[in-house]
């Protein structure tokens, strides 16, 4: 804690990368990680690690009010996404292996009225929630990539048949997306760029 405090005191820093080490044996606390929201010019985010910062540390996201970019990487026992709230200036947020977020956190995404590119990864090993009615109604996303949501149906699929200004789709591992489920993506007019990976 005491070292995310004095990492935490760059004036003018647009990005930060921090990748906690699981097996240091004095982990990250709610007391330093609260030290991030003191970066002000912060645009570019990406953390990993960091379970044993309690829910309400991660609140301390919310005081960036430059960031653009959010990537995560992080499997606490609450849900990390509502743990953190809604971020009104983020552009694009990644979250990988985030298998606790489900439809609380992905709600506070509606809120985020710039957020345009969105990636969600899962751990198909561990529980996890599928995300496609809350991603189904985020209207603004022009890219969205999914992986390892192997429970993903066609039904699932077809909530993105709204999102009409979606111009890149990457789905990866989706094993029960079946033909009929690609084709009810034939309406996604502004589609330029696609990816497609069914099979585990």
């Amino acid at each position: 804690d005491a070292g995310m405090k004095a990492l935490c005191r760059w004036p003018k820093i647009k990005a930060l990368v921090i990748a906690e080490n699981s097996s240091n044996p004095t982990p990250i606390t709610e007391a330093g990680f609260t030290a991030l929201g003191e970066l002000k010019t912060l645009e570019s985010l990406h953390l990993q690690g960091f379970e044993h910062v309690a829910e309400g540390g991660w609140a301390a996201l919310r005081r960036l009010k430059r960031l653009r970019r959010l990537k995560l990487f992080s499997v606490p026992a609450f849900d990390l996404m509502d743990a953190v709230g809604p971020l009104a200036s983020l552009e694009a947020l990644s979250l990988l292996n985030c298998n606790s977020v489900g439809p609380a956190g992905l709600r506070h995404l509606q809120a985020m009225a710039r957020l345009r590119t969105l990636s969600i990864h899962v751990n198909s090993y561990r529980p996890y929630h599928v995300p496609l009615a809350e991603v189904g109604d985020l209207r603004d996303l022009t890219a969205l990539t999914l992986g390892g949501i192997e429970r993903m149906s066609d039904a699932d699929l077809g909530r993105l048949g709204g999102l009409a200004g979606l111009e890149s789709l990457a789905i990866h591992e989706a094993p029960r997306v079946t033909d009929q489920g690609i084709a009810g993506l034939a309406g996604l007019g502004a589609l330029r760029a696609l990816s497609l990976q069914t099979v585990p």
